[in-house]
């Protein structure tokens, strides 16, 4: 018996926590190793003794709160560097137990529509890699801004309001809140509005493209319009462990891109494709400010 000298079970969970606390302490509370019946109730689960035991002693690494309310949940993985997409755990080494445990955590929390993430170090990665943000940054922001479009979306259509406007105008409400709660929470998403507003009010950038990428690579959609080849597309989807993007700006100086890479994520809540065009603009943009050597600090 002892105290022990942390209350974290790791290097990388204690860095992840402070991580977290550092950019999202001003708006929300994170809370390490909370009981898991803390945030879930499992006294209405139909389980075997053995599985409500494990429930009762088990804990979640990361809990996101709005105040006392809890809005996800993360569990970094860095045994077996797994994640998790549309409830599945998906792992790099394979290991029986844990995936048991962890597919069973997924499974109570998609079944209450609750955002639960398995993370490794490929979502620590930081964007750009000198800067103090990490994709888990973009996962967490987007997270949020999709719960709460859903929320205001709901109460909007609940308040009778819809019937007073005509579908186009609905569209372009819907529009404008889904990209002002995107600036409002994901931190890499406002970045790259603040620099580029910059750069396009100096004239240093005159336009940009970008284009998707996947790992294992899909073989190219041969007729759009093709249905069954549409349906196919979306099972290999399901395959594609990496979502890459590449965005390319056009300068007074000439051309420079970037190419970020994000793992196959995708749920109710998060889009890989969303993060991974992000993620590849601003590190394109600070390829852009360095080319022009403007001062990183002026967008801290």
């Amino acid at each position: 018996m002892g105290v022990r000298k942390s209350i974290f079970d790791s290097r990388e969970e204690k860095s992840l926590y402070h991580h977290l606390k550092s950019v999202w302490g001003d708006k929300l509370n994170i809370y390490p190793n909370l009981p898991f019946t803390k945030i879930f109730d499992i006294e209405t689960l139909k389980v075997d003794s053995r599985t409500k035991s494990y429930l009762l002693k088990t804990n979640v690494d990361i809990t996101v709160c709005m105040k006392d309310k809890p809005l996800m949940c993360i569990e970094f993985d860095g045994i077996s560097g797994g994640f998790n997409r549309k409830g599945r755990y998906i792992q790099r080494k394979f290991d029986k137990e844990r995936k048991r445990k962890l597919e069973l955590k997924l499974q109570i929390a998609q079944r209450d529509h609750f955002p639960f993430f398995v993370i490794s170090y490929e979502e620590e990665e930081r964007i750009p890699k000198h800067t103090h943000l990490m994709l888990i940054d973009s996962i967490i922001g987007q997270t949020i801004a999709t719960k709460f479009f859903k929320e205001k979306v709901k109460n909007f259509r609940d308040s009778h309001q819809l019937s007073k406007v005509n579908e186009e105008t609905f569209q372009d409400i819907v529009m404008q809140l889904e990209a002002e709660l995107e600036l409002e929470w994901d931190p890499i998403a406002k970045k790259v509005t603040e620099i580029e507003a910059f750069l396009m009010r100096k004239g240093l950038i005159k336009s940009w493209n970008y284009r998707y990428l996947e790992k294992p690579s899909l073989s190219p959609l041969k007729n759009l319009s093709d249905t069954s080849t549409l349906v196919e597309r979306a099972k290999m989807l399901e395959r594609v462990i990496w979502i890459g993007c590449r965005v390319v700006y056009t300068t007074i100086k000439g051309k420079t891109g970037a190419t970020a890479w994000v793992r196959n994520i995708e749920n109710e809540y998060v889009s890989p494709f969303i993060i991974a065009k992000n993620s590849a603009m601003l590190t394109a943009l600070y390829k852009v400010l360095r080319l022009f050597k403007l001062d990183f600090n002026l967008f801290k």
